[in-house]
């Protein structure tokens, strides 16, 4: 997989800080008719809890590992007899940032005819990303409200 070989892939070691953990890739093959049937497990990859960041901060790290990477199988002659390519991530839900705008931009865009979307800036993270808020409501005049009357009420620590 990604041009190594399945027995060099291990799962991240969180005290050692680096890739000699257990078997990421386990293969079990059976036949069936004359057929090869493969059965191709993949361990968490930077194990189950993904929160953890000492010794060694695996959140910085994970980033390196969201891409797609081919998995090929051969042959014992070097033949190329399967060829897959499987998508990576963390975890499922996580999203890049910039992920997470294009998902905003896609919910403006895909909203209902009967409401309006109005994405605004709130401000700008640590990294100097803009943080991005979402106002859906039924029309202009509630926007304006909602950002003129309510978010500044929110902002206070006076109860009304």
């Amino acid at each position: 997989m990604d041009g190594k070989p399945i027995s060099e892939w291990k799962t991240w070691n969180l005290k050692e800080g680096d890739f000699t953990g257990d078997t990421f890739i386990t293969v079990e093959e059976s036949r069936q008719d004359n057929q090869l049937h493969l059965n191709i497990q993949l361990a968490a990859l930077f194990g189950e809890d993904l929160s953890k960041r000492t010794p060694s901060n695996i959140r910085r790290t994970y980033r390196h590992f969201i891409k797609d990477m081919l998995l090929e199988g051969t042959s014992a002659d070097g033949n190329l007899i399967i060829s897959k390519t499987l998508h990576f991530r963390p975890y499922e839900a996580y999203r890049t940032h910039e992920e997470m705008l294009t998902e905003i931009e896609e919910t403006k865009y895909n909203a209902a005819t009967d409401r309006l979307v109005r994405i605004e800036s709130i401000g700008q993270s640590a990294e100097g990303r803009d943080i991005k808020m979402a106002v859906v409501a039924k029309d202009q005049a509630s926007i304006d409200k909602y950002l003129t009357e309510t978010t500044p009420l929110m902002l206070t620590n006076n109860p009304a």
